[in-house]
């Protein structure tokens, strides 16, 4: 009986350090991965940040954004009844060159998404273009390209 009950104890505690160990492991590694996640955090707050790959193409790129309101129908996404319907589009397209302008910001007015909202965190994002930079000249018509974000 000595033996049996001198093996339980040694099980035991066995799988008491082997427990310790394991947590000590999975909580060493949590922190890894959440001061990674702060570090890369700070890294997108204290600077803007180029992103976007640069253009290959003969032309700048300039950007503009519309607001367009339509009359007829109401604004789903506020409780003032006399709100109508708001569309923000923003176009961008081959512009000639500007030097001494700032390139444009991905995101122009943070509040404007969701607290949560994905795009918050692009708010120092640099694009490749100049805003309201003038059309490039061109005998032909440019191509036109849409995408809905």
């Amino acid at each position: 009986m000595g033996r049996s009950r001198l093996g339980k104890e040694q099980m035991n505690r066995a799988q008491r350090i082997t427990t310790r160990a394991l947590l000590g492991g999975v909580l060493a590694a949590l922190a890894l991965v959440l001061s990674t996640g702060a570090e890369n955090d700070k890294q997108v707050e204290t600077q803007k940040k180029e992103v976007f790959p640069r253009p290959t193409g003969p032309y700048a790129v300039g950007t503009h954004e519309y607001l367009w309101v339509d009359q007829k129908r109401e604004e789903p996404f506020t409780k003032d009844p006399s709100d109508r319907r708001h569309l923000l589009a923003r176009v961008w397209y081959p512009a000639e060159t500007v030097t001494g302008k700032e390139p444009a910001l991905y995101v122009l007015d943070v509040n404007e998404y969701p607290e949560k909202s994905i795009y918050r965190k692009g708010q120092d994002f640099k694009t490749n273009s100049v805003t309201d930079a003038p059309l490039a000249p061109n005998k032909r018509p440019f191509p036109v390209g849409a995408f809905n974000r």
